[in-house]
């Protein structure tokens, strides 16, 4: 009787092991799902993140250039406005004409005389 009992006791253990791993899996199973949202929003979050980082660099870096570009335009409109009165000058003022003439041709007046001085080779 202590064998049938004990085959009987093994049964009932083995019946109620089976229903906690049934119980187990069950759970299991029901958790999935939510481990796959959880998974898939962090990708979706991890992803959003990289192409945020990656727009924001690629704006830094147009501005960046504008901003090279605005002060490179700034200056050319100064130098425009140089060259538009160096050339107002010379139209109206014949002492301009005559300084650009000497300083960029070399002219020099009847009877002027012209010194060239060489830099000495030892100076150097």
């Amino acid at each position: 009787m202590g064998q049938g009992l004990e085959s009987l006791w093994n049964r009932g253990q083995a019946g109620l092991a089976g229903e906690r791993s049934i119980h187990a899996v069950r759970a299991r199973s029901r958790r999935l799902p939510s481990v796959i949202v959880v998974m898939a929003a962090v990708m979706l979050i991890v992803g959003c993140l990289s192409c945020y980082r990656q727009t924001r660099l690629e704006l830094n870096a147009a501005v960046a250039e504008k901003e090279a570009e605005a002060a490179r335009v700034d200056n050319l409109k100064i130098e425009t406005l140089r060259m538009a009165a160096q050339i107002e000058r010379l139209k109206t003022d014949p002492r301009a004409v005559e300084a650009l003439a000497r300083q960029n041709l070399g002219f020099v007046r009847r009877g002027e005389i012209v010194l060239r001085i060489k830099p000495d080779s030892d100076s150097r």
